[in-house]
This record gives C-alpha cells, structure tokens and sequence, in this order.
C-alpha cells in the first residue's frame, strides 16, 4: 500500500476534500499542517508555490481537485463507468462552486473589513463550524 503524507496550513480549507476522501475510504495518511513561517520556507521548494501538496511514496502532486480525484481512485469513490465518474466530477465541482463564496470572507480589503466582520458573522450562524478561520 503506497504511504500518504498531505500537506497544507492549520485550517480545513482546500486540503479538506482530500481528508474526508481518506477518512471515508479508511485510508492511512500524515497530516502535516503548516504555520505561516513554515510556508514561507517550503513555499520556494514546492512545484507550483501553492498548497495543499499530496506526497505518494515520495512523488509529490499539488491542486486540490487533482489530489482528491487521486484519492477519490484509490479508495474506489471515483466512479466505475464515465456517467459514475461524471457524477463524480459533478461532485467535486459542486463543492468548489459552494467555497468559492467563503474564500470571500478571508481576502476582504481592509476599507471593507467591516462587512466581511459581519458576513463571517453571519456566515457562521449560517452554517456553523463549516467556516472557521
């Protein structure tokens, strides 16, 4: 069985897809998280200078929806015919449509801070611990 080492900051964010796919699929895995500074020194040394990274018996890959379909294979969640693994794909990019509007909360500028206050409050009523920062 190849060894899984998946790296990304201290939040759920874009790595998240790639963990529920290994805890649905029982896989064993490393779950590095990264402060700021750490990145700030691996971030010169990685393919595209973008996390999350999936490492696979040492070969490394990065983007998410390439990492979670990766996995989404190895643990038999991708589909058996193309119309499953349409519906797959469907999937995937359901889920990135619905976090692009969160990512909006954290790249606020700062003259419109105080409405992304407000929208993270809400936000959080909304739909709980989906959204923490």
């Amino acid at each position: 069985m190849p060894s899984y080492k998946l790296t990304y900051f201290e939040t759920r964010g874009q790595a998240e897809p790639a963990r529920l796919l290994f805890a649905a699929g029982g896989l064993q895995y490393d779950d590095v998280r990264l402060t700021r500074e750490q990145w700030k020194e691996l971030k010169p040394k990685t393919l595209m200078g973008n996390l999350p990274i999936l490492e696979v018996d040492g070969a490394a890959i990065c983007q998410s929806k390439a990492i979670a379909r990766l996995i989404a294979k190895e643990v038999g969640m991708a589909g058996k015919t193309p119309l499953e693994q349409a519906r797959a794909d469907m999937i995937a990019d359901t889920v990135d449509e619905l976090s692009a509007p969160c990512l909006s909360f954290y790249i606020l500028p700062d003259k419109n801070k105080a409405v992304g206050s407000t929208m993270l409050k809400y936000g959080k009523q909304e739909f709980g611990d989906v959204i923490s920062p």
